[in-house]
């Protein structure tokens, strides 16, 4: 995406879904994660950011996530809702325990 490199990307719902490993925890990649996500909402891209242990500990919580947000923001979908929130424990980035 432009000079940026996803890990996987939606273009029905201009949807950028992120999977972290513990790196993302340091406050300097965290600054950059922030000043990417930015970037890509220029381009009008959302971005959905998910640790590597929400993954492989709760992927059925991820997969409804990503569901609920495509659904909602399709190109056409009829009047779309507002976005889902993942649960906190899935949107956080304090929680990941190393996993890369």
């Amino acid at each position: 995406m432009g000079r940026f490199i996803t890990d996987f990307y939606c273009d029905d719902a201009r949807l950028v879904i992120e999977v972290d490993g513990a790196v993302h925890l340091e406050a300097s990649q965290r600054e950059r994660d922030d000043a990417r996500d930015a970037a890509m909402r220029k381009f009008e891209l959302e971005v959905l950011r998910f640790t590597n242990t929400d993954v492989l500990s709760d992927i059925e919580a991820v997969v409804e996530t990503i569901a609920r947000y495509v659904e909602a923001h399709r190109y056409g979908a009829p009047s779309p809702s507002p976005s889902p929130s993942p649960s906190p424990a899935l949107r956080r980035r304090g929680a990941e325990t190393g996993n890369q």
